[in-house]
Protein backbone atom coordinates (compact mmCIF):
# COMPACT_ATOMS: atom_id res chain seq x y z
CA UNK A 1 0.00 0.00 0.00
CA UNK A 2 1.17 3.54 -0.76
CA UNK A 3 2.11 5.60 2.29
CA UNK A 4 -0.46 8.29 3.09
CA UNK A 5 2.02 11.13 2.59
CA UNK A 6 2.71 9.85 -0.94
CA UNK A 7 -0.89 9.69 -2.18
CA UNK A 8 -1.77 12.18 -4.89
CA UNK A 9 -4.65 14.65 -4.66
CA UNK A 10 -7.02 12.52 -6.74
CA UNK A 11 -6.45 9.46 -4.54
CA UNK A 12 -6.95 11.49 -1.35
CA UNK A 13 -10.15 13.06 -2.69
CA UNK A 14 -11.51 9.63 -3.58
CA UNK A 15 -10.70 8.23 -0.15
CA UNK A 16 -12.29 11.25 1.56
CA UNK A 17 -15.43 10.89 -0.54
CA UNK A 18 -15.68 7.20 0.36
CA UNK A 19 -15.11 7.94 4.05
CA UNK A 20 -12.02 5.68 4.06
CA UNK A 21 -9.62 8.45 5.07
CA UNK A 22 -9.97 11.83 6.72
CA UNK A 23 -8.20 15.11 5.97
CA UNK A 24 -6.79 15.04 9.51
CA UNK A 25 -5.21 11.62 8.97
CA UNK A 26 -3.68 12.71 5.65
CA UNK A 27 -2.43 15.99 7.11
CA UNK A 28 -0.84 14.22 10.09
CA UNK A 29 0.96 11.87 7.68
CA UNK A 30 2.33 14.80 5.68
CA UNK A 31 3.39 16.66 8.84
CA UNK A 32 5.20 13.55 10.12
CA UNK A 33 7.01 13.20 6.79
CA UNK A 34 8.04 16.86 6.73
CA UNK A 35 9.26 16.68 10.33
CA UNK A 36 11.27 13.57 9.48
CA UNK A 37 12.96 15.06 6.41
CA UNK A 38 13.22 18.74 7.29
CA UNK A 39 16.34 18.47 9.49
CA UNK A 40 18.22 17.20 6.43
CA UNK A 41 16.49 19.03 3.56
CA UNK A 42 15.85 22.46 5.09
CA UNK A 43 13.10 22.85 2.49
CA UNK A 44 10.29 24.53 4.43
CA UNK A 45 9.76 28.08 5.55
CA UNK A 46 6.81 29.12 7.68
CA UNK A 47 5.81 25.52 8.45
CA UNK A 48 2.74 25.66 10.71
CA UNK A 49 1.48 22.18 11.64
CA UNK A 50 -1.08 23.50 14.15
CA UNK A 51 -2.82 25.64 11.54
CA UNK A 52 -2.69 22.79 9.03
CA UNK A 53 -4.35 20.43 11.51
CA UNK A 54 -6.99 23.01 12.40
CA UNK A 55 -7.83 23.51 8.71
CA UNK A 56 -7.90 19.73 8.21
CA UNK A 57 -10.33 19.35 11.14
CA UNK A 58 -12.63 21.95 9.57
CA UNK A 59 -12.43 20.11 6.26
CA UNK A 60 -13.12 16.79 7.97
CA UNK A 61 -16.29 18.22 9.50
CA UNK A 62 -17.44 19.48 6.08
CA UNK A 63 -16.83 16.01 4.62
CA UNK A 64 -18.80 14.40 7.48
CA UNK A 65 -21.72 16.68 6.67
CA UNK A 66 -21.39 15.82 2.97
CA UNK A 67 -20.58 19.45 2.13
CA UNK A 68 -16.90 19.73 1.14
CA UNK A 69 -15.92 23.08 -0.38
CA UNK A 70 -14.60 21.33 -3.49
CA UNK A 71 -13.39 17.96 -4.71
CA UNK A 72 -9.97 18.82 -3.26
CA UNK A 73 -11.16 20.10 0.12
CA UNK A 74 -8.74 18.79 2.76
CA UNK A 75 -5.92 17.77 0.43
CA UNK A 76 -2.68 18.92 2.11
CA UNK A 77 -0.64 21.38 0.09
CA UNK A 78 2.53 23.39 0.52
CA UNK A 79 3.17 26.65 -1.27
CA UNK A 80 6.50 27.88 -2.51
CA UNK A 81 7.64 30.86 -0.43
CA UNK A 82 7.55 33.17 -3.43
CA UNK A 83 3.75 32.90 -3.57
CA UNK A 84 2.31 35.69 -1.47
CA UNK A 85 0.07 34.41 1.32
CA UNK A 86 -2.02 36.74 3.45
CA UNK A 87 -0.67 36.89 6.98
CA UNK A 88 2.76 35.45 6.16
CA UNK A 89 5.84 37.59 5.50
CA UNK A 90 7.93 36.80 2.45
CA UNK A 91 11.49 35.68 3.20
CA UNK A 92 14.41 37.88 2.27
CA UNK A 93 16.07 36.82 -0.95
CA UNK A 94 12.76 35.75 -2.46
CA UNK A 95 12.08 37.17 -5.93
CA UNK A 96 8.63 38.19 -4.70
CA UNK A 97 10.15 40.90 -2.47
CA UNK A 98 12.79 42.18 -4.89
Amino acid sequence: MTALHALDAAALATLYRRGELSPVEATRAVIERVECLEPTLHATWGFDPDSALAAAAESEERHRRGRPLSALDGVPAMLKENIGTRGWPKPLGCAAVE
